[in-house]
């Protein structure tokens, strides 16, 4: 089994590998980190080939249920690399 790779100190958005969908991947951010700058890294990192690629950040759980994201995936602190927060990114 391979080591899980971690973000770089000085980097804002790390896209995690092995967490990407069709619709979802997650990404590790620094918390002030605004919603555009993670979705400029996300169709920078991992372009999708569709109208609008990556275009929302999953914000918490309430917004979560709104878009009806598993609460499973829903936004939380990262267990790795504290303050870091894991956010989902949807495509549609």
């Amino acid at each position: 089994m391979s080591e899980m790779k971690l973000p770089a100190a000085d980097q804002r958005v790390f896209v995690v590998e092995g967490y990407f969908g069709l619709r979802a991947q997650q990404v590790c951010v620094l918390p002030e980190v605004p919603d555009s700058e993670i979705l400029e890294a996300c169709n920078r990192e991992n372009p999708q080939m569709v109208e609008g690629g990556w275009h929302t950040v999953v914000r918490d759980k309430e917004h979560a249920k709104q878009l009806k994201v598993d609460e499973c995936s829903a936004p939380g602190p990262c267990k790795e690399c504290p303050p870091r927060l894991h956010k989902i990114v949807l495509c549609m």
